[in-house]
This record gives C-alpha cells, structure tokens and sequence, in this order.
C-alpha cells in the first residue's frame, strides 16, 4: 500500500515473506529552514514509525539534508561518512538513536566517489563541491541484513543527486498477483483489425453457444461469452502499453538511451540534453493541437461534457489529485491494507444501506411484453466507448461487433432473465474505484466512489429504464415542461 502522510514523508508497505517491510521515503528541510520545521519533521516521522511493528523491518531512506562526516560516534553510526557533520547532522543522529536505527550507509568503506550522494551545480574539476546528505536507514534488529550500501554516480538521471543503493538479504516469496490485462482497444479504430476482430468473435459465437435455445443456461452461455471475447483481444489486440507521458515518443526515448552513453563526455551530453527538450517541446504542440482539434469535433457535435473535459487537460485544470491518505470517523490514519479495506467497507456499507424492508410486494402475473431486438440494437449504440468494462471484462465495443444473428441470440437470453429474474453472478458484482474530489483529501466522503458494471448489464438495464421512462412520459400532464424530453 502506498500512503503519503505529509509533503516530505510517504509510506510503502510491501507484504513480503517471512517478514513485511515498510519503507519510508522522506525528503528533509534544506539548511536554511528553521529548526522548529526539521523538528516537526522528524516528529511526524516517528508518528508512523510507532503505528509499524517492530519485528518489520523498517527502512527510513531519503534526502536528509544533513552530514553526519567521518568517525564513528554511536553504534548507530559508522565509521565510513564523508566530510565534516554539521548541525542537521547531529539532528539525525539524535533521532536515529531515539528511534533505534541504523545508518547503513556509514558501516561499509567505499571510495569516496562511491559516498557522495549530490553533486553541487557549481562542481567542477578544480573546484569538487560533493556532500553526503542521503542516508538508508534501518531498525537495528535488521542491521546485519543489508550487505552493501554505496552509490552510482555513473548513472544517467538528469539530477543533482546520486542514486543511492542498499542491498538487503532476506529471504522473500514470491508472489502472483493476479492483475486484468489490459489490451489497446484503439486499434479497433483501424478498419482491417475492426472486421478481423468481427468476424472472429461472431464465429466462435455461433459454434459455441447457438445450443439449447429452448432452456439456455444463461450463467454457462454469459462465461462462454466472456471467454471468446478474451480470447479474440489476446489473438488480435495488443497490450495496451501506453507511455506514462502521452507526448512521448519513440525518438525522444533514443535519445535519452544516447545522452546516457555519453555521460562522461560533458559537451556531447549537453548537446544531445538540448536536443532532447526541442523534441520534448515539439511533442508537446503536437499533441496540444490534436487536442484543439478534438475539442473542435466535440464542439460541432455539441457534446459540452467532453469540450469542458478536453479543456481542463489542456489547461492543466485536470490533473489527477496526488492523494492516498486515509482517516476514519475517528481522526484516526489508516496505515495497511487491511486497515484501509476495512474502513471502506464499513463507509460503502453504510452509504448503500437499504433501509426498506427485505420483503418486497407479491405481484404475480404482472409482466411487461417481451424484449425486441431493435430495443437491444438501440440500447447497445447508445453505450459509448472507452469506457471501463466490469468484472468480466467484456467491453462495449466487442457488443457493438454483434450481428444480427448474435443481437437475435442475446435478445433470447436477455428475455429469459427478464422472465425468471435469475440474473448472472457477474452481473451482480461490480468493483469500486475511488476518485478524489479535492487535492486534499483524506476521509471516504472527500471520494467519489464509481461503480464499475458489466456492459451486457448496463444495456439490459437501459432497455428497462426505456421503457420506465416512456410510462412515465405518458402520465406528464400537458403543461409540465422541465425535464421533458424535446420540450423543456
């Protein structure tokens, strides 16, 4: 689990075996900051150590803005530091010994080109301006765990600071998480890939499932169908790898691999850099005028949520809230999983609570006419795209693939759940995905839950709601105006 508790500190949590191990990242005050403000950092760095366990192994690790220098002063810290200790350094001492962590960097001897953690921009060969000021940090029980500590300052990462590497031997089980995996469904959009994928899923379709028309089972015939359109996506659709910057391309990251190439050769690595961020900043345009150009298509179709949507990206209005932060009812900060899955749980509960009585009306021989196909033809074009599919991962772009055999087909199972009321196990499951409604959110009510569903439901339901709705319509009086269709 990841759970950020303030601005310079963050918490990780990985279930591992035979222990857990949590990790803490932190990012210190710099020198010119008031003590007042490294001290309530460093205390809210001891909340969260006194919620983890101490049979864990707890790593502190981080940019500490502190020298601890050479010579050994505890038996917390070592001998191996570099340079001279300055004020913030007898900070981190203070709480690694409070604490009862061990500063691996400083027990293992290296070269000093192995030490340092930041490179001062004013560092040049005459004049070496280099400090150690990041630190890995472990609960003592551990200490015998880590193995190495050093530094790679050969490492191609565009910053002033080193990476920084612990390793740690402990013995761990591997586990196989079991995660969808997602296909680019945007080469449907290429015609040939479209009637390939078409009549592939129509075939399997009509060898597998065109039996016992009579008395189907439904819940046997909904996984079948399930299993085809898996398996069409893996034959025809890629996994869908989308770069974590939409602007990135192929030849930016080229030139990224050369520029580490040269990373000892100053002037071409400044030349290639520079020829990195036009290319960034051409990439950028481009994308920016696609997007104008897809604002303009929804503004001549007059779809006003994705113009305001498309706005916002191109903005910047619509960047994603950088939450995870969670407290109960209670004040109280949800560190783990299990804490986290729990208070959730308890708030969808109780935001789902039905209060009516479990016994609903007999009404016995009251049944609306049979579902037509033109009804699911309807309801099925109306599902847009793009949109996350439920849990059995069949997606409204794979529906809208159908024939008008396999439309004749879903209507007859559709029918014979809308006469039995049995409905499929995975219609009636759905996964809840959290959206923050503000940057600083931190309860479950500051989140707006999304339900996602089957699409073979959503259109089963939107035939039922059409057909609600039009009742509804008929008992209008005349001069009811607001929300009429076509009228107010």
């Amino acid at each position: 689990s990841f759970t950020p508790i303030s601005p310079r500190v963050l918490l990780v949590q990985l279930k591992e075996s035979p222990i857990d191990i949590n990790i803490i990242q932190v990012y210190a005050p710099t020198t010119d900051r008031s003590d007042e403000e490294v001290q309530e950092f460093y205390n809210s760095i001891e909340l969260v150590l006194k919620k983890l366990k101490k049979d864990e192994l707890n790593i502190v690790m981080g940019d500490y803005n502190a020298k601890l220098g050479e010579g050994r002063t505890s038996e917390l810290v070592g001998p191996f530091g570099l340079g001279e200790r300055n004020t913030r350094g007898d900070d981190l001492e203070t709480f690694a010994m409070t604490n009862n962590l061990v500063v691996t960097n400083t027990w293992f001897k290296q070269p000093p080109r192995k030490l340092y953690t930041w490179k001062s921009p004013l560092d040049r060969p005459g004049r070496i301006v280099r400090n150690q000021i990041d630190y890995i940090l472990v609960n003592k029980r551990f200490r015998n765990s880590c193995t190495t500590v050093k530094t790679y300052p050969g490492a191609d990462i565009n910053s002033d600071h080193v990476p920084l590497m612990g390793a740690f031997k402990i013995k761990m089980k591997r586990t196989n998480l079991k995660r969808k995996q997602r296909y680019d469904l945007r080469r449907l959009k290429d015609p040939n890939i479209k009637q390939e994928v078409k009549l592939e899923l129509n075939r399997k379709i009509n060898i597998n499932t065109e039996q016992n028309c009579n008395n189907p089972d439904i819940e046997k015939e909904m996984d079948e169908l399930r299993k085809h359109v898996l398996e069409v996506k893996e034959k025809h659709l890629k996994p869908d790898k989308t770069k974590r910057k939409s602007w990135m391309t192929n030849e930016i990251l080229d030139l990224m691999e050369e520029r580490r190439i040269h990373k000892g050769r100053v002037n071409e690595y400044k030349r290639i850099q520079s020829q990195i961020r036009t290319k960034i900043r051409e990439a950028k345009e481009s994308e920016l005028k696609e997007k104008c150009q897809e604002i303009e298509f929804y503004q001549d179709r007059y779809d006003s949520f994705n113009v305001h949507k498309n706005v916002r990206e191109v903005t910047g209005k619509y960047k994603k809230s950088n939450c995870g932060k969670l407290i109960d009812e209670g004040g109280n900060l949800m560190i783990g999983t299990e804490e986290r899955k729990n208070t959730w749980k308890k708030y969808v509960e109780k935001l789902f609570q039905d209060e009516r009585s479990e016994k609903t009306p007999n009404r016995d021989g009251i049944q609306g006419d049979d579902i037509l196909e033109e009804e699911v033809q309807v309801a099925i074009k109306q599902i847009k795209h793009g949109k996350a599919a439920g849990l059995d991962e069949v997606e409204a772009e794979f529906l809208k693939l159908l024939d008008e055999i396999k439309i004749k087909w879903l209507t007859q199972r559709f029918n014979k759940i809308y006469s039995t009321g049995n409905i499929p196990s995975n219609w009636l499951k759905s996964e809840f995905i959290t959206l923050p409604k503000k940057p600083s959110a931190k309860q479950c009510g500051d989140y707006r839950t999304i339900s996602l569903m089957s699409h073979l439901l959503k259109v089963f339901l939107k035939i039922i709601h059409r057909r609600i709705y039009k009742l509804c319509e008929e008992q209008i009086a005349p001069n009811q105006f607001g929300f009429v269709n076509a009228v107010g």
